[in-house]
């Protein structure tokens, strides 16, 4: 019962932000900069709908039609974007009919009951991140836009975390971290990214290994069906377990309550180059045989690990001229020792990357010689392996959140999620 209460103590709070002066704020902005250039002929009521749509919702929301740059914006995601238009335009007719970025949850809610009331499509948007062209809209579609609804609460002493629709991850870690907080599970996306929209993509990232899949941290949903109507969801719920993967198509996550953890400001990672795809995968099973618990495992092949080493080369290198410019002596230093490390990565092939966010758990893995093993190569059982400096593992820790960084290098990348057994995974990557 008490769980109960503080469910429908988070959403009713929730539901009473509003993005109002906010709204306000930019109205007023863009009129003082634009006033000299608005006519007749800018107004937003060309579309039937939103006239109607006005008189129905608050001054919270915003209503308009996209011009020629907003268009282009509102039809294209992380991944379309680097589609060529003429392509896009041979095969899809994308275009949006009008935008509607509710500013509370109540707009919201009355928008979605009017258009199924009224048997208008929709898109549903969140940060616009996803790379598989979900958030674009077709054939003059409306665009639910959520990015207004960028609300949290974070409940120390519950150590809960509730955030809306629009909540980016990136405005959540920072206050989090303020608070001495953080998240349990978090994607690879440094800037953006809005929570409930990894929620109901899957929920697999950043600290899955140690906290498991984001279902383990959500402790209750607002929910708002197609109809309209709301539903709280726990996880006793039949539907709690088909949100996850659901992308949108069976409603939309408006609210969301996750467990957090307090920050305990420790970082402990540590990288080994391995001959083989198979030595990495048997090490990703020892660490199950064992029962260590870093936060996060990730792999690198040798052709992710070369590409890297460019992208990082080149980048500390502009920052190097720019040193050398300025005769910033003690940055010419720093950035040097940088390359140098960047260039020792030609010896990595096939790599493993782990973090551990408490000393209980790093402490507990240093009985096993593979985590105490420096300098050459060496074997443990069938495994031929190298531990790799403190720096290395550093360096590609914070490479974390950088994993299509190299896809400005072309000529493609093609980005998807795939669940599998580690036993199948050398088979996997051949």
């Amino acid at each position: 019962m008490k769980e109960s209460r503080f469910v429908d103590r988070a959403f009713q709070q929730l539901h009473a932000c509003s993005s109002r002066l906010r709204v306000q704020q930019q109205a007023e902005a863009v009129n003082l900069l634009l006033e000299r250039y608005s006519t007749a002929e800018n107004s937003p009521t060309a579309e039937p709908h939103i006239s109607q749509l006005r008189t129905l919702l608050s001054d919270a929301t915003v209503i308009f039609s996209p011009n020629p740059v907003q268009e282009e914006i509102y039809c294209s995601d992380s991944g379309t974007a680097f589609v060529p238009n003429r392509l896009k335009k041979m095969l899809l007719s994308l275009s949006a009919g009008f935008i509607v970025r509710p500013g509370t949850l109540d707009d919201l809610q009355k928008f979605v009951a009017w258009a199924a009331k009224n048997r208008v499509r929709y898109t549903i948007r969140g940060a616009g991140t996803w790379p598989f062209g979900g958030s674009v809209a077709m054939n003059r579609e409306v665009v639910l836009d959520l990015s207004h609804l960028d609300f949290y609460q974070l409940y120390p002493e519950e150590n809960k975390l509730a955030v809306a629709a629009g909540t980016l991850f990136a405005t959540v870690r920072k206050a989090l971290k303020q608070e001495g907080f953080a998240l349990r599970q978090e994607i690879t996306n440094p800037h953006s990214g809005s929570i409930c929209g990894w929620v109901v993509t899957g929920g697999i990232g950043l600290g899955a290994y140690k906290y498991g899949h984001v279902r383990e941290s959500v402790e209750a949903m607002l929910f708002l069906l197609p109809d309209g109507t709301w539903q709280t969801i726990t996880p006793e719920d039949p539907l709690f377990e088909r949100v996850f993967g659901s992308e949108g198509q069976i409603g939309i996550l408006a609210g969301v309550i996750l467990r957090v953890r307090p920050q305990n400001h420790i970082t402990k990672p540590y990288a080994f180059s391995f001959s083989d795809v198979h030595g990495a995968q048997k090490f990703m099973q020892l660490l199950s045989e064992w029962k260590l618990t870093p936060t996060t495992v990730l792999y690198f092949d040798a052709d992710y690990v070369h590409t890297t080493q460019q992208v990082e080369q080149a980048k500390v290198r502009r920052r190097l001229d720019n040193a050398l410019e300025l005769q910033d002596e003690e940055k010419i230093r720093e950035l040097r020792e940088e390359l140098e490390l960047i260039r020792s990565m030609e010896e990595i092939e096939h790599l493993v990357v782990l973090e551990f966010d408490a000393r209980k758990d790093y402490e507990r893995c240093l009985k096993y010689p593979i985590f105490t093993a420096t300098g050459e190569r060496r074997r443990y059982r069938t495994i031929s392996f190298q531990r790799l400096p403190v720096a290395m593992a550093h360096k590609l820790w914070e490479h974390r959140y950088l994993p299509v960084e190299m896809k400005p290098k072309g000529p493609s990348m093609l980005v998807s999620e795939t669940i599998l057994p580690v036993k199948k995974f050398p088979m996997y990557m051949e």
